[in-house]
């Protein structure tokens, strides 16, 4: 079954800029009953900020080629913040109701859809040197696509993305129990940031698949890399 398209971010400038107002203002009002970490408001907030600056800046007479970019660079930052807040907070959280969601100006999941089962796949990913104290982790599903050229899957239908598990560790650690640190990657190639500490260190790094409901598939096995 093809994957959905989510509309609710909208595709022109100035709409985009008016829905994160009326976002960030409900979440603001709500934000506690909602379960939104404040730091991860205030990021979402911030990057908002940052986007409207670049839009302002875009808009004027002498704009050229390179405050464009920069205005697209920033609407795709400040979109990805959106999507993960709306995946990991709101989308399936009871305390969010539908008319919050209304309010919210986000898609209102539909009960009738086909069931999301829990992911049987596992990513497939590549680590790699970033810059300093970065790393890029590329991943897609493990299972190939039916076209002749067989080329992977990004990820499975119903998984809103990837857990990464992750730490710096003298020794290697038996299995993804041992990673104490976690996040989400939603799009690849996702970046991994470190603490001036960890450089030089060995991180490890494993991942499985979550879908909407937050269940999770099977776990990779563990890489390794030098923290840059």
């Amino acid at each position: 079954m093809a994957r959905k398209k989510k509309y609710y971010l909208p595709a022109k400038y100035a709409d985009l800029l008016a829905w994160l107002k009326n976002f960030i203002d409900c979440i603001a009002a709500n934000r506690e009953r909602f379960g939104v970490p404040e730091d991860v408001f205030d990021d979402l907030r911030n990057k908002s900020s940052a986007f409207q600056l670049a839009q302002d800046k875009a808009e004027q007479h002498n704009a050229g080629p390179v405050d464009r970019l920069v205005r697209k660079e920033a609407a795709d930052v400040v979109k990805k913040a959106a999507r993960d807040v709306v995946n990991r907070y709101l989308k399936y959280n009871p305390d969010v109701t539908d008319a919050d969601k209304r309010k919210l100006g986000i898609t209102i999941p539909d009960d009738t859809k086909t069931p999301v089962e829990v992911p049987k796949t596992h990513p497939v990913f590549v680590l790699k040197l970033y810059d300093f104290m970065r790393i890029s982790i590329q991943f897609h599903d493990q299972i190939l696509t039916e076209s002749d050229d067989k080329t992977p899957k990004a990820r499975p239908y119903g998984v809103n993305g990837a857990v990464v598990k992750f730490a710096t560790l003298e020794q290697p650690p038996k299995d993804h129990t041992g990673l104490g640190q976690s996040d989400l990657a939603t799009r690849s190639p996702h970046i991994l940031s470190f603490d001036a500490e960890d450089r030089g260190k060995t991180a490890y790094i494993a991942m499985a698949w979550q879908n909407e409901k937050g269940e999770k598939g099977p776990w990779t096995l563990v890489q390794s890399i030098i923290v840059p």
